[in-house]
C-alpha cells in the first residue's frame, strides 16, 4: 500500500529492520532494503512477524508530516514493527521483486495513489499521410494488487482529463484519474457500503454537462450478486457521491452505460444504464436530465446475452449491442424514445463462438464475446453511421465444440457498420491485420471527432505460442473499408496464469486527437496484473471546433446576388444565420419584385458542425420603422454547415416548401485566421 504524509516536502521515514528504527529524512535519499534498490520514492518492504508468521507489503513515498509529527510517528512505527526482521524480495522469472501479502493497515496513515511510475513513450512512422503516431504508455494503477476489466473515459472537453475505473482483487473499486493526459494518475476507492464486499463491472461516462457517471455491481461472499448501483463525480473524479442502487436482482450482471451529449437530440443530458439477466433478460433505468434518481429499469428483451454496450446518436435515439446468445448473434437494439421502449433485435452477424472464444492465453477463463458500439456523424452529408466490434472464433477455425475443447482455434476481431440507423447492416470485416496471425481480443470501439474509428484489442501475434499478449490499436479513416497499419502500444509482452487472467474486457476512449486504452498487463508478474493507459495521437488533421470567430459577413465566390451573415454564440454552442438570396422561380422578374427571399436560421453546433432550422422572413421594407411580425414561424427547411476553418465552410441546405437542395462552399469576406 502507499502512505501518505502531508506537510512540508522534507520527508521523514520510519523502518525498524532487526529491531531498531531507521529515520531519513530526504526523499531522495531512502535507502536500500534488503538489496532493492529505491525506484523515485517508492521503495517495498517484505516482512515476517516472528509470532503468528504473517507476511505484509509496504509502499511508502514522501510529502512527509510536520517536524512535530516524526517522533510520534517514529515511535507508532516502532511499536507496530517490534520483533519483525528484514527479508530479502523474492525475485520472479520476469526480474520482478515480489512482495508479501498485506493483511493489515497502519491505523490513521491515508491509503492514497501511487507515484506514476516511468513510463515508455514510442514513436512509430506512418505511411497514410498522416504524420507521425506517438504512443505514450503508463502503469496507472501500480498497485500491489491485480487490475482488471476497466473502462476509461475521455472528457469531450478537455483531451487531458480522462478518468478510468477498474476492478481491484483487493475488491474496493479503482477510479484513476489524469488531468495530465496520461502523465500522471490520483487514485480513489469507492467504499463498500450496504453489505457488499467487493465491487464489479465498472462501466463510467462523462455527460452533457461535464458530470461523471459510474455504474458497477456490489458483490458479497464473492459471487452472491447484491444488484446494480451507480454513482456521480461533480468535481472530475475526485470526490463520488453515495451509490444509488437502482436494482436489487441476485441475477442482475454485466454492466454499460452512455450519456446523450448531442445538443439536438431530444433527450440532451440523459444518462442511460443497461444490464442482464443471468438465465435472460435485457433492462435500462434512464437518469433524465436534471433528475436526482433514475427510472425504474425497463425489460425489453427476455434473450440470453452477453457483452453488452451502449450508445447514443444525434437524434437522441439509444443503442444497445450485445452477444445474443439465443440467437447466437451480434444483435443491436434501438429505443427513439428515451429509453422508455426498446423495438426488436436487429441481426448484425452470427458468431461461431456464441459466448466465449478458447484460445492459449485465455484458455483458463476464456475470452467473453463482447460488442462495442458506437455512433458518428464526422459531416453533415453523413446521415449518421454505427459501428459494431466483437471477438469470435475466425471464419475457417472450425466447428465450435473442437474449438472450446483444444484451446487452439484462431480468434479474430470483427467490425460492422449501418449507415440507416441500425436498421440494416454491412458484411462483418476482420479489424486492421488481425487476420493474419496471432489471437484478438477484448476489443473496444470509438470514432473520434474526424470520423476515424479506432479499435484497441488484446493480440498475440508477436508469440509464435500464442501464450503472451500485446495491446493492439487499428484504426480506419474511411468508415472500415480499409485499415491503416496496426500500432502496437504495449512495450512488453506478458502472459497470465491468474485464474482471473484479463478479466472480460478492456477499455477505449478518444477526445480531440487523444486516444485513450486501457488494459489489465501482467508484465510484472504472471499472476498479478497492474492497469496499463497508452495515450495514442495518429497525427491526422485536427477537427476545427466552432467558436466566436466565425462570426461575420460569409459568400459563395462564384455566385452573385446572395450573402450570409453568422453569428456565434458559444455560451449556448448556438449559431444565428440570415441568409440573403434570389429564388429562380421567376427568371423574368425586376430585382425589386418578390422573388428576393430572407431566411433566418437557429440551430445547434457540436464540433465543426451546426445544424439550423430556416425560417422564411416576408412583409418587411426597408428603414419601415415598425417591427416585422412571423407569427407563426415560418419554417421552409434546414441546413448544415461544416466548418473547416475561420474562412472556409460548406453548406449543406434544403427548402422543402420550394423542394430545393443543393450545396454552397462559403469563404469569409473578411479574412479571418485568429479564430
Amino acid at each position: 500500500m502507499l502512505v501518505q504524509f502531508e506537510g512540508n516536502p522534507d520527508s521523514f521515514l520510519t523502518l525498524q529492520t532487526q529491531g531498531w528504527c531507521y529515520i531519513t529524512n530526504k526523499c531522495n535519499e531512502m535507502p536500500t532494503v534488503s538489496g532493492v534498490s529505491m525506484y523515485s520514492q517508492t521503495f517495498v518492504i517484505d516482512t515476517r512477524k516472528s509470532r503468528g508468521l504473517r507476511q505484509f507489503a509496504v509502499l511508502t513515498r514522501g510529502r512527509c508530516a510536520p517536524a512535530w509529527v516524526q517522533p510520534v510517528m517514529q515511535l507508532l512505527l516502532c511499536f507496530l514493527f517490534t520483533g519483525c526482521a528484514m527479508e530479502p524480495l523474492t525475485e520472479d522469472s520476469q526480474g520482478s521483486m515480489t512482495p508479501g501479502v498485506l493483511d493489515w493497515e497502519l491505523p490513521g496513515i491515508e491509503v492514497i495513489a501511487n507515484p506514476t511510475p516511468p513510463q515508455h513513450l514510442s514513436t512509430v512512422s506512418s505511411n497514410a499521410g498522416s504524420g507521425q503516431i506517438v504512443s505514450l504508455e503508463t502503469n496507472a494503477s501500480n498497485h500491489f494488487n491485480s487490475q482488471a476489466e476497466v473502462s476509461i473515459a475521455a472528457n469531450p472537453a478537455d483531451p487531458d482529463h480522462v478518468v478510468a475505473a477498474t476492478m481491484s482483487l483487493d475488491n474496493q473499486l479503482m477510479i484513476l484519474t489524469t488531468r495530465d493526459g496520461g502523465l500522471s494518475w490520483s487514485q480513489v476507492r469507492l467504499p463498500l457500503l450496504g453489505g457488499a464486499g467487493n465491487h464489479a463491472d465498472p462501466m463510467l461516462v462523462f455527460d452533457a454537462n461535464g458530470d461523471i457517471h459510474l455504474t458497477f455491481i456490489p458483490v458479497v461472499n464473492g459471487n452472491q450478486v447484491l444488484g446494480i448501483e451507480v454513482t456521480a463525480s461533480r468535481d472530475g473524479g475526485d470526490s463520488w457521491e453515495t451509490p444509488q442502487r437502482i436494482s436489487s436482482n441476485p441475477q442482475d450482471d454485466k454492466t454499460a452505460i452512455a450519456a446523450d451529449r448531442h445538443p439536438g437530440s431530444p433527450h440532451l443530458g440523459n444518462v442511460y444504464v443497461a444490464w442482464k439477466l443471468v438465465r435472460g433478460g435485457i433492462l435500462v433505468a434512464t437518469l433524465t436530465s436534471g433528475a436526482s434518481k433514475y427510472s425504474a429499469p425497463v425489460m425489453f428483451s427476455s434473450n440470453a446475452i452477453s457483452g453488452l454496450d451502449l450508445t447514443v446518436g444525434d437524434d437522441g435515439a439509444v443503442y444497445l449491442s450485445a452477444a445474443n446468445g439465443t440467437q447466437g448473434s451480434i444483435s443491436v437494439w434501438r429505443s427513439t424514445d428515451g429509453g422508455q421502449s426498446f423495438g426488436p433485435s436487429k441481426w448484425v452477424a452470427g458468431t461461431r463462438g456464441q459466448a466465449y472464444t478458447r484460445t492459449p492465453s485465455v484458455c483458463t477463463r476464456k475470452a467473453l464475446i463482447h460488442s462495442s458500439i458506437a455512433f458518428s456523424r464526422a459531416h453533415p452529408t453523413d446521415s449518421g453511421h454505427l459501428y459494431v466490434t466483437w471477438n469470435d472464433y475466425a471464419i475457417d477455425a472450425g466447428s465450435r465444440q473442437i474449438c472450446n475443447t483444444t484451446c487452439t482455434c484462431d480468434s479474430d476481431v470483427f467490425m460492422s457498420s449501418s449507415d440507416d440507423r441500425g436498421q440494416t447492416w454491412s458484411f462483418p470485416v476482420t479489424v486492421g491485420q488481425t487476420a493474419q496471425a496471432g489471437d484478438q481480443y477484448h476489443a473496444w470501439l470509438d470514432v473520434d471527432e474526424t470520423g476515424t474509428v479506432v479499435v484497441g484489442y488484446k493480440d498475440t501475434r508477436d508469440d509464435p505460442t500464442r501464450l503472451k499478449t500485446h495491446t493492439y490499436l487499428s484504426y480506419s479513416i474511411d468508415g472500415g473499408v480499409t485499415w491503416q497499419p496496426d500500432v502496437r502500444l504495449s512495450s512488453v509482452s506478458a502472459s497470465s496464469q491468474s485464474s482471473f487472467q484479463y478479466g472480460d474486457y478492456q477499455g477505449l476512449s478518444t477526445s480531440a486527437d487523444r486516444i485513450y486504452t486501457a488494459w489489465a498487463d501482467f508484465r510484472g508478474s504472471s499472476t498479478r496484473s497492474d492497469l496499463y493507459v497508452a495515450r495514442t495521437t495518429l497525427g491526422l488533421p485536427a477537427k476545427f471546433h466552432i467558436n466566436f470567430g466565425v462570426s461575420g459577413a460569409w459568400f459563395e465566390p462564384t455566385t452573385t446576388g446572395q450573402g450570409f451573415f453568422l453569428e456565434a454564440i458559444p455560451n449556448s454552442k448556438q449559431l444565428a444565420l440570415a441568409w440573403f438570396t434570389f429564388l429562380p422561380l421567376n427568371v423574368n422578374a425586376a430585382p425589386d419584385e418578390a422573388n428576393h427571399y430572407w431566411l433566418t436560421g437557429l440551430g445547434n453546433y457540436d464540433g465543426n458542425v451546426a445544424n439550423l432550422d430556416l425560417t422564411l422572413t416576408t412583409g418587411g421594407e426597408f428603414d419601415l420603422g415598425t417591427t416585422v411580425q412571423n407569427s407563426p414561424p415560418n419554417t421552409v427547411g434546414s441546413v448544415s454547415i461544416v466548418f473547416h476553418s475561420c474562412i472556409s465552410a460548406t453548406l449543406t441546405y434544403e427548402l422543402l416548401q420550394e423542394n430545393l437542395s443543393g450545396v454552397i462552399e462559403l469563404e469569409r469576406i473578411a479574412a479571418q485566421d485568429t479564430c
